[in-house]
C-alpha cells in the first residue's frame, strides 16, 4: 500500500519503548516509567502523503478506540457538522456516516485488526441537519505502549 504510514517505535535510551506510532505533534515529551528519564521527540516525516503543515491544520481531529466509539473530538467538528461534543461522545463513528460513505463498519474492523493506517479520499458524513460532508480522512493508528487503542483520524473537507 503505498500510502500506508510506516510506524515508527520511540525509545529512551535505556531501550524502553516510549510510543509507537505516527506523531500529530510537531514536538512530544514523555517522560520514561523505566528510568525516568525525559525524552523530546520531533515529527520530520510526512504523515500519508500529508505534509506536517497540513496535517496540523486539517479541519477536525477524532480520536476512536478500536471498535469505532468516539472518544475525543476538537471543536472544528461541531463548527462542520452541527453536532455538539455531548452529542458525539460515546457514539460510533458509523452513526454519522452517510449511506454513500466510502467507510463501512467492516472496512474499519478489517484495518483495525490488523492496526494498520489507511485513508479514505472521499468519505461522506452526514450534517446534523441531514446534508452531505465530504472529507478525505487518514487513520492514523494510536498506542499506548505496545497496546493499540485505536485511531487519531485526521479530516479535510473537500466538498459541502
Amino acid at each position: 500500500m503505498e500510502d500506508q504510514i510506516i510506524l515508527d517505535d520511540f525509545r529512551c535510551d535505556c531501550g524502553r519503548l516510549l510510543f509507537k506510532g505516527a506523531l500529530l505533534e510537531c514536538k512530544l515529551e514523555i517522560k520514561c516509567k523505566k528510568c525516568g528519564a525525559i525524552k523530546t521527540i520531533l515529527r520530520s516525516k510526512s504523515v500519508c502523503g500529508r505534509n506536517e503543515y497540513e496535517v496540523d491544520r486539517c479541519d477536525f481531529l477524532l480520536n476512536v478506540d478500536q471498535s469505532g466509539k468516539l472518544l475525543s473530538v476538537n471543536e472544528n467538528m461541531a463548527n462542520i457538522l452541527g453536532y455538539s461534543m455531548d452529542e458525539t461522545l460515546g457514539r460510533l463513528l458509523f452513526d454519522f456516516l452517510r449511506p454513500e460513505a466510502n467507510l463501512n463498519e467492516m472496512t474499519f474492523l478489517f484495518f483495525a485488526a490488523d492496526k494498520r493506517p489507511f485513508r479514505i479520499l472521499r468519505n461522506s458524513l452526514k450534517h446534523k441537519k441531514g446534508s452531505a460532508i465530504f472529507f478525505e480522512t487518514y487513520f492514523l493508528p494510536r498506542y499506548n505502549g505496545d497496546e493499540f487503542i485505536g485511531y487519531t483520524t485526521a479530516n479535510w473537507v473537500i466538498h459541502n
